[in-house]
C-alpha cells in the first residue's frame, strides 16, 4: 500500500513539472522584458520572412524538421501523414505544404495528435500543422 502511495505522489509531481512549463516568449536574462526565443511549436513571420524560402513545407524542413517526422505507433489503416490545415480547413497531408507560398504566411504551428483534437477534431494520429495566412 505504501509503494501506491509513493508513486501515485511521483507521478503527480511529474504531471505537474511537465504541465507548468511556459510556451510563450521567455523572460529575458536579468528579468524585465521579454526576449523573442523561439518556441518549439511555432514558427513566426519573422523567421518565414527570414529564411528566404518559398513554400511553407521548405521552411518547416528548414527549422524545424522534427515536425515532418511521423511519431507513434501506425496501423494498416492509418495513413502515415501529419495533418495540414491551411487557416480553418483540413488542407491534407504534410506533402500539401509543398503548395502553400511563404508571401502571406503569418504563422506555421505544430499540434500534437493529443494537442489537435481540440481545435481539430480525432483522427489527427500524427498531429496537425496549421498555417496562417493574411
Amino acid at each position: 500500500m505504501f509503494r501506491i502511495a509513493v508513486v501515485a505522489a511521483t507521478a503527480l509531481a511529474l504531471l505537474a513539472a511537465c504541465t507548468s512549463t511556459p510556451r510563450g516568449p521567455v523572460p529575458a536574462e536579468g528579468g524585465g522584458s521579454t526576449s523573442q526565443r523561439t518556441r518549439a511549436d511555432l514558427i513566426t513571420r519573422e523567421e518565414v520572412l527570414a529564411s528566404r524560402m518559398s513554400t511553407a513545407y521548405d521552411v518547416v524542413a528548414s527549422l524545424r524538421p522534427q515536425w515532418l517526422r511521423i511519431r507513434g505507433t501506425t496501423t494498416v489503416s492509418d495513413r502515415r501523414v501529419i495533418s495540414v490545415f491551411w487557416n480553418q480547413q483540413h488542407y491534407g497531408g504534410h506533402e500539401q505544404l509543398r503548395n502553400i507560398a511563404t508571401d502571406n504566411i503569418r504563422s506555421i504551428r505544430f499540434y500534437s495528435a493529443l494537442e489537435s483534437v481540440g481545435p481539430f477534431g480525432p483522427g489527427h494520429h500524427h498531429g496537425v500543422i496549421q498555417v496562417l495566412t493574411q
